[in-house]
Parts: C-alpha cells; sequence; structure tokens
C-alpha cells in the first residue's frame, strides 16, 4: 500500500462526507470529496484497508465509531497493521530503548520508509526526532504483546516527573515575565505551591493579567501539565474539584514538552471550558474500587 498522498486531513474529510451525505454512491462521493482534496483512490484505499469504509454495491458505507477521529484512525491501523504491508514492516522495527518505544532507521531505511513516517508522523502515532522514530506511549496499551519491565516503567514514570517539574518552572519564568509589566503587585505575588502542599489541587500562585491591566490585583491558580503535541494530559480528581470550586480563578497551563512558549495553551476555568467542550475528548484510565460491607 502507498501512502504517498494520503493524509489524516483528507481521510478525515472522506469519512465525513460519507457519514453526512443522504447519497452514498461512490461517484457522487468522488465528486464532493474533490470539490476541496485530492487524491480520492488512494485515500479511499486506505480508507477500505482500515475498515472505516466500506463498499457495497458501489456505494460507500462508514463505520460508525465512538472516538474521535484521529483515535479512530490509531486504533484501526494497529488492530489491522499486518495488511497494510510498507506500514507493518516500519512498525514492527520499533523496540523498548530504556523509556522510549523507538526505531533507529538508516539512511535506507529513511528512503524506503519514507511516505510511512510522514503519514505516521501527521496522524500523531510517532514523532520524527533527529535520527530516530518515537512512538507515541500514549497508545502503547493497544500494541499486543508489547512488555516494558520494571526497570523501564521506573525510569518512564521518572522522566515524566522531571517533565513535570521543568514544566512549573518554566510557567513560573513565565509569569515572572508577565509580572514586570505590572509594577504595582505586591512582593512574592507569583508563589510555586506544589513544593509543599502538593495535594492543593493545583501548582503555582500567580495573578490576573487581564484584570491588573486595571491595576488591580486578583490572585489566580494554575495547574501545569507538561503534554505531548496532541495537549493529552492526566487530571486528578482532587484538582477538578478545586476547579470546580475556583471556576475563573483556575486556569490550566498546557506545557509542550519541547517547551515552545509561541504553543504553550492557557485554560481559564477548565471545568468548563475543557469538561464541558465537545473539542476536547476524555476516558476513565483508573478506577478506585473498594469492598461494600452494608450491601
Amino acid at each position: 500500500m502507498k501512502f504517498k498522498n494520503v493524509d489524516l486531513a483528507s481521510l478525515e474529510n472522506l469519512y465525513y462526507i460519507c457519514e453526512k451525505s443522504s447519497q452514498k454512491e461512490l461517484e457522487f462521493i468522488r465528486y464532493l470529496y474533490n470539490n476541496d482534496f485530492s487524491n480520492f483512490d488512494e485515500n479511499l484505499d486506505v480508507c477500505k484497508k482500515l475498515e472505516l469504509l466500506t463498499e457495497k454495491e458501489g456505494k460507500l458505507i462508514h463505520t460508525p465509531a465512538n472516538k474521535d477521529f484521529k483515535t479512530l484512525v490509531i486504533s484501526k491501523l494497529i488492530e489491522k497493521k499486518y495488511s497494510l504491508g510498507s506500514l507493518n514492516s516500519l512498525l514492527d522495527k520499533f523496540k523498548f530503548d530504556r523509556i522510549e518505544y523507538v526505531f533507529y532507521p538508516s539512511h535506507q531505511e529513511k528512503i524506503i520508509h519514507k511516505w510511512e513516517r510522514f503519514f505516521l508522523n501527521d496522524i500523531g502515532l510517532i514523532s520524527i526526532n533527529e535520527n530516530k522514530l518515537i512512538f507515541n506511549d500514549n497508545f502503547l496499551n493497544l500494541l499486543p504483546n508489547k512488555k516494558i519491565s520494571l526497570k523501564d516503567l521506573k525510569e518512564k514514570n521518572k522522566r515524566k516527573e522531571e517533565l513535570g517539574e521543568k514544566a512549573e518552572q518554566f510557567v513560573l519564568e513565565y509569569e515572572l515575565k508577565q509580572s514586570k509589566f505590572f509594577p504595582f503587585l505586591p512582593k512574592n505575588v507569583i508563589q510555586q505551591v506544589s513544593i509543599d502542599f502538593a495535594n492543593a489541587g493545583y501548582d503555582i500562585e500567580s495573578f490576573d493579567k487581564e484584570v491588573a491591566k486595571c491595576n488591580i490585583y486578583e490572585k489566580i491558580f494554575i495547574e501545569v501539565k507538561c503534554v505531548n503535541k496532541e495537549y493529552q494530559f492526566f487530571w486528578s480528581k482532587n484538582a477538578i474539584n478545586k476547579a470546580e470550586e475556583l471556576r475563573k480563578k483556575y486556569f490550566l497551563y498546557l506545557v509542550p514538552s519541547n517547551f515552545c512558549e509561541k504553543k504553550l495553551k492557557i485554560i481559564q476555568d477548565p471545568s468548563t471550558n475543557i469538561l464541558q467542550n465537545k473539542a476536547w475528548t476524555y476516558e476513565t484510565e483508573l478506577l478506585s474500587i473498594k469492598e461494600a460491607h452494608n450491601v
């Protein structure tokens, strides 16, 4: 299978045209798709291989899903990878290297798998970093029979902890820079609470920049998360409760793992603007369970 002319936007457009169109004839779907996109046949081929679409009697039928499209593509791709030829041969070359699931391609392998690399990077399954390809560890649980040793798991958790600490330092420095524009602010207005109060439900106390423009000081509470390029993060029940309590005084600072300030996302009142926002998806990964003695 060739991936030269295949990308996530084209697959998604084709999928949703089939989902929303009342007419399902292949040639009509082709006409709608070609209004804004190109390479219909290549993208249709991938959709069919991934069983996102099926063709019956000249009509295209979409497979209903309860996931966002990117996650749907990735889960289907891993499930069906053995029918995807060159993509399968590339994914089989990944190995655990301490805390990462990686592949170090040779110059020749970079040429052979050029379009597969670009496609996997486009859908967010891998990232391309200098001379290695890094598998997105948010999807490791989808891989069958991939074991990680206790030592590697500890290394991985240690790395996450280090990134979290760096993210908090990044936000501290960012807030200090912002405070210089408001000389009326009291001293020590920016405090890293998490050092002495790890279960506060937030990490940093700072000031509201919009209110400060009127020469008024109002405290805000910042929860810091170091995120991947999908801006995925884990949020504890304690922190969610604090966000619901503080509402507009509570902010999430989503810091990209490359610490690029331009890609920093700041979200006020995340209990509303994330948990009640269809632009964000979430799922439960851990359950707190105990025996019921009064049943």
